[in-house]
């Protein structure tokens, strides 16, 4: 159960579905509150001018407000520019088309997705009670600046959704 946006103080929540519908509607929440997540020249100029510094300061911005970061934490950032260009540089750019997968339900969960360019869908096999899938039901959708996968990654050995690319297509970063 989520809090329901706008309605945080009456004590109004909606149920998900799955655990990856709940994430997206979070990271959807969170990014609208961080100033540049979803504009890699936000206010840390310290990364290049290229996709290895687009990737490392989306992934600052999602670092950058935990509590480890803080000065207080005693332990050493993990969001300095030469860590984060050095995980941008493992990754791999991969471009899918409209409508393709970037990610199916039952997939192994092996890989998390930074999308870099354009939207992607994450939608939820809706079932009969024999168990086929009748339909696809769109829970969430993933813009520049979005993580997906992370959680999954960390407790699923596959994939409980499907993540399609979306009108103009999807550039993602691959870890």
């Amino acid at each position: 159960a989520l809090p329901v946006e706008g309605n945080e103080d009456d004590g109004s929540c909606m149920i998900v579905d799955c655990m990856d519908e709940g994430l997206c509607l979070c990271e959807t929440r969170l990014l609208k509150t961080t100033m540049f997540a979803a504009s890699p020249e936000g206010e840390n100029r310290h990364f290049a001018n290229d996709t290895a510094g687009q990737i490392s300061q989306y992934l600052h911005s999602f670092l950058a407000p935990l509590p480890f970061q803080s000065e207080d934490s005693g332990l050493a950032p993990a969001d300095t520019p030469e860590l984060l260009t050095g995980i941008a540089l493992k990754m791999e750019e991969r471009f899918v088309d409209v409508g393709v997968p970037i990610f199916e339900e039952g997939e192994p969960c092996c890989e998390v997705f930074l999308v870099l360019a354009g939207t992607a869908i994450l939608q939820r096999s809706q079932r009969n009670s024999n168990g086929d899938r009748v339909s696809m039901r769109i829970v969430g959708k993933y813009s520049p600046g979005s993580l997906m996968g992370v959680l999954p990654f960390q407790v699923n050995p596959a994939h409980t959704s499907t993540c399609v690319a979306g009108p103009s297509g999807c550039k993602v970063a691959i870890l």
